[in-house]
């Protein structure tokens, strides 16, 4: 493998390709050689690092991932200013552009390899469940009970919707997202025609829910709400 810019082991422009690939560079291109970093952490591998190309439009994206040695290499990129980030699929790291709404930016350059060190967050994954949301969907009359499960960090603007897992009789619906740790994050659960409370019962669009994850908590963390009746001017 070279590593001159020439040749990458992974290359990247509008599409990527799979580690362990090696395309050529094209003329006119150029590289990206980092490493991912966060503090109190021992890089993993696989982390997947983003790159979005903000200037000069229109956008371009791609996507890297870190080697075991925690660095990454992308190639075949075009000119221009991108912002970095990163974050794994294992929940352990998260990135600084959502959630400290702070923007890692590199010049690419045609025929040159830049380097960066992009900075992450330790984090941890939060399973949100809510509980006997069917009844009440059925009682007004909607069987999907349209509800919304997002969080929101301090400097962040909008809220970060949380992905679908599944459901079940014992679990409910339930929903995951990777949150930082050491930072207070609300979490909201919508649903217009249902009411949603937590665990002590309070009417969730009153007091919406603040959690903070410990540094040196469990990778995995599990809250639950329950729908606790149908909303005012809903027919049963």
């Amino acid at each position: 493998m070279k590593m001159n810019g020439r040749w990458s082991i992974l290359a990247l422009g509008v599409a990527g390709a799979a580690w362990g690939q090696i395309v050529e560079t094209a003329p006119g291109n150029g590289s990206l050689f980092g490493r991912v970093a966060a503090a109190g952490l021992t890089m993993p591998a696989g982390v997947t690092v983003s790159l979005v190309r903000v200037s000069p439009l229109p956008r371009v994206t791609a996507q890297a991932q870190t080697n075991p040695l925690g660095t990454f290499y992308a190639g075949n990129l075009t000119p221009g200013e991108y912002m970095v980030c990163a974050q794994s699929a294992d929940g352990l790291v998260t990135d600084i552009c959502h959630w400290n709404n702070v923007r890692k930016m590199v010049s690419i350059r045609a025929g040159q390899q830049s380097r960066v060190t992009v900075p992450a967050l330790k984090a941890q994954r939060l399973k949100i469940r809510v509980r006997g949301v069917e009844r009440f969907a059925r009682q007004a009359g909607r069987p999907d009970a349209e509800l919304a499960v997002g969080v929101k960090g301090p400097a962040m603007r909008e809220f970060l919707t949380a992905r679908l897992v599944g459901s079940s009789v014992a679990n409910g619906v339930e929903y995951e997202v990777i949150v930082p740790v050491e930072q207070d994050v609300v979490v909201k659960v919508n649903s217009g025609r249902i009411k949603i409370a937590d665990e002590a019962g309070r009417d969730h669009d009153v007091t919406p829910r603040v959690e903070r994850a410990a540094a040196n908590g469990p990778k995995e963390k599990v809250i639950n709400f329950t729908a606790a009746a149908l909303r005012a001017g809903v027919q049963q």
